[in-house]
């Protein structure tokens, strides 16, 4: 499919992707039509898929995508949960129309594979499709990651989330609650000589030494000086 281009060819890098996504694993059952496509059996009878044949078929994929005139006529769909991220971010990419849920059966076919397996197949088809349109060129990386693309389990983010809001409620310092609680009772201190420089006795409100001398009228008579 490749005719001959070695721009077209099947990259290490992407290879590689691949493997790592499990790409290349199928189902223990197979249709005897796919025995082309099947490079062998794993001990647990899971069937190896060769990834030559599936990078021919996403470069047949996206040649067909790219000479719709509209492309929002393509439908890209994904009904079951792990699959609607991909689909969401391929529409976007490629301008296609994103079905992502329920849909009439029988209407389209149903893809099932792993989750990084679809992730990573739906973001090799999107820069495909990108690259044969011209909007982007095949001597540089594509910006866009297939981290992207992947399926977030709603539940491990709220999990991540609760973690991190638990981490910032910890003190900074783990001695700054035992010192506050060993001060908590204790008095606060003046020194002595302060209050007296402003006539006010240390132990309560009276003047210093019984004398009425100094600028405080605290020990003056209301009624005197009404």
């Amino acid at each position: 499919m490749s005719g001959g281009y070695p721009v077209l060819e099947l990259s290490a890098e992407d290879l590689r992707l691949m493997l790592a996504a499990h790409v290349h694993v199928g189902e223990t059952n197979m249709n005897f039509q796919m025995s082309t496509y099947v490079h062998g059996c794993t001990k647990d009878n899971y069937h190896i898929i060769k990834l030559d044949k599936t990078w021919e078929k996403i470069l047949l994929s996206a040649r067909a995508i790219a000479a719709i005139d509209h492309p929002t006529d393509v439908y890209a769909v994904g009904s079951r949960p792990f699959t609607q991220r991909a689909v969401l971010k391929f529409a976007n990419y490629t301008g296609t129309t994103a079905m992502a849920g329920r849909f009439t059966p029988g209407t389209f076919t149903n893809q099932k594979q792993s989750t990084h397996s679809i992730a990573v197949v739906w973001w090799l088809l999107a820069r495909e499709v990108r690259r044969i349109r011209g909007e982007d060129t095949r001597l540089h990386q594509w910006s866009v990651l297939p981290d992207l693309f992947l399926y977030r389990d709603p539940n491990e983010e709220e999990q991540n989330t609760e973690e991190v809001d638990d981490a910032r409620l910890e003190p900074a310092l783990p001695g700054a609650d035992i010192e506050a609680a060993e001060t908590w009772g204790v008095e606060p201190t003046m020194p002595v000589g302060s209050l007296g420089d402003m006539g006010i006795a240390a132990a309560g409100y009276g003047p210093v030494g019984g004398t009425a001398g100094g600028w405080s009228n605290l020990d003056a008579d209301p009624t005197e000086t009404w």
